[in-house]
């Protein structure tokens, strides 16, 4: 993919960026580890970050000092489903406690080759028992509480809507999928290699299908309940659902494909696109006016569902925002 596909306020940044090796098995391992350093961050002051353990899964609370509203999050992260902790979202979480005044959930979740699917799954949904059992000792409305993730984190993020759904137990407010991973039948596309997207390709994507599947399972012709969420029929009854991809992300059309079939199938969905905008470009360019619309669209869906009043956020105003009346 030639650099000139970037859009230019991005294109340094992107430029600038290293490619890790996850299109490589044999060295999944380094990746990995570098992955995970060079996404950790550092939560940002006026939250608390408090730590609990339930059933294995560690999960991570952050409580805004500003706590307004009885609504919540859950949030999983990125990685590819073979990298990735939780801790690369506490910038990013705590900036969104604070900015709307509400409690978000991160969890730990497992990662393969080591836990194929469905240990993440499994954990994602018990993090999500956890969160309703003790919604009312959080001061957590059940009935407000939205699920967000990034890229792996964001296919994860759908597969537990879909879950929740069959089960038919306490449903979400509404999703939010940051250019989320939805579809194995992607990486089985191998016409899609010679693209080599930015910071992350078709290669690193079949590599990371395969091992969170099963060897060389990528793409056959058929896969377990909520392994690769775009596979799923029956959309309809899914939560109100935003899904913000960039033009020259390697998930983009499975994104715009995923968002058609909601809307399609009578489900409440808003499909934000950036044109010239590859994979966690708002990671890259925090400042650029580009990425402050992305991530406040999100965060204005977020507001609107999560609130009474549904009053939209201006991407300037100050970061401690009321949440509720």
């Amino acid at each position: 993919m030639k650099k000139d596909t970037i859009r230019p306020e991005l294109r340094r940044a992107v430029l600038k960026a290293p490619r890790l090796p996850f299109a490589l098995r044999p060295l999944l391992g380094f990746s990995r580890f570098i992955f995970n350093i060079a996404t950790k961050k550092k939560p940002v002051a006026g939250v608390y970050l408090d730590c609990v353990t339930y059933q294995g899964v560690e999960i991570r609370i952050f409580t805004p000092g500003n706590v307004s509203c009885d609504g919540a999050i859950i949030w999983f992260h990125g990685g590819g489903h073979i990298a990735g902790r939780p801790n690369q979202l506490d910038k990013t979480a705590s900036q969104t406690a604070r900015r709307l005044g509400v409690k978000i959930i991160v969890p730990q979740y497992r990662l393969a080759p080591e836990y194929p699917f469905p240990a993440d799954l499994d954990d994602a949904y018990t993090a999500w028992q956890w969160l309703l059992q003790n919604a009312s000792d959080l001061n957590i409305d059940s009935n407000r509480i939205a699920i967000v993730g990034n890229s792996a984190g964001g296919g994860l993020a759908a597969a537990l809507a879909q879950k929740i759904y069959d089960i038919g137990s306490q449903q979400p407010a509404a999703q939010v999928l940051f250019y989320p991973m939805l579809d194995d039948r992607t990486a089985a596309n191998k016409q899609l290699d010679a693209d080599n997207h930015f910071l992350w390709n078709n290669k690193a994507n079949r590599v990371a299908w395969n091992a969170y599947l099963a060897p060389n399972q990528c793409g056959a012709n058929a896969l377990p309940d909520y392994a690769a969420p775009a596979r799923r029929q029956n959309l309809n009854g899914l939560p109100k659902t935003w899904i913000g991809v960039g033009s020259i992300d390697l998930f983009y059309d499975e994104c715009v494909e995923y968002a058609a079939r909601l809307k399609a199938q009578q489900v409440d969905c808003e499909l934000f696109t950036v044109e010239g905008a590859p994979h966690v470009f708002e990671v890259l360019a925090p400042e650029e006016r580009v990425t402050q619309n992305f991530v406040t669209s999100a965060t204005n869906f977020l507001f609107t569902v999560l609130s009474e009043s549904g009053e939209a956020i201006d991407s300037h105003a100050p970061v401690a925002q009321s949440l509720c009346n």
